[in-house]
């Protein structure tokens, strides 16, 4: 992603952590007023419990994902480092279901019949399908980690990485932690 894609996530996860801790000094004064006797009084001749608020966590992980969810939609392809995780070897069943249309039938990666792969870029929210006669060739000029189970995870990792260290040091990591060879 660019730089200011980067900053602009650093800036709004900020801004969510500024409104959290303007919401919780807001609720720690409500509260605060809510000791007093003249408010007491009040609820008592209005015959009601207060309300007592409560604070929000700060959630550092709900956070990142939160903002990125929201901000991902803006990085085109073109604009990520490249890293692509391996989802997996599909064939198009010609059967027809009414309602759905035709669907894709997840089969092993070296099936002779298969017609396509999918890759999902760390950075993006949907995959790419690859036609099987040019995947090859995607593989060869492409960081592509086979381990599709941890796509969420790999991809949560490379944005902490990214926003405390910087991309390149998130890329480095991202590659050195999970690029393994290629299925034969």
């Amino acid at each position: 992603m660019k730089d200011s894609t980067l900053e602009l996530i650093k800036s709004e996860i900020n801004n969510e952590k500024a409104e959290i801790a303007r919401h919780n000094k807001d609720v720690d004064r409500v509260n605060a007023l809510l000791e007093s006797d003249d408010v007491k009084e009040y609820f008592e001749l209005v015959g009601r419990e207060p309300i007592r608020l409560q604070h929000k966590v700060i959630d550092e992980y709900k956070i990142v994902k939160r903002v990125f969810e929201r901000i991902i939609w803006r990085i085109d392809e073109k604009d990520t480092n490249g890293i692509y995780v391996y989802k997996g070897t599909y064939m198009v069943d010609n059967c027809c279901d009414i309602v759905h249309g035709p669907s894709d039938i997840r089969v092993e990666r070296d099936y002779p019949f298969a017609t396509h792969r999918d890759y999902w870029d760390i950075e993006q929210h949907y995959a790419i399908e690859v036609p099987i006669k040019k995947c090859d060739e995607f593989e060869r000029t492409h960081d592509v980690i086979y381990l599709s189970s941890n796509y969420h995870s790999i991809r949560q990792e490379f944005i902490e990485e990214a926003l405390e260290h910087g991309q390149e040091e998130a890329v480095n990591k991202i590659k050195k932690k999970y690029l393994n060879k290629r299925p034969k």
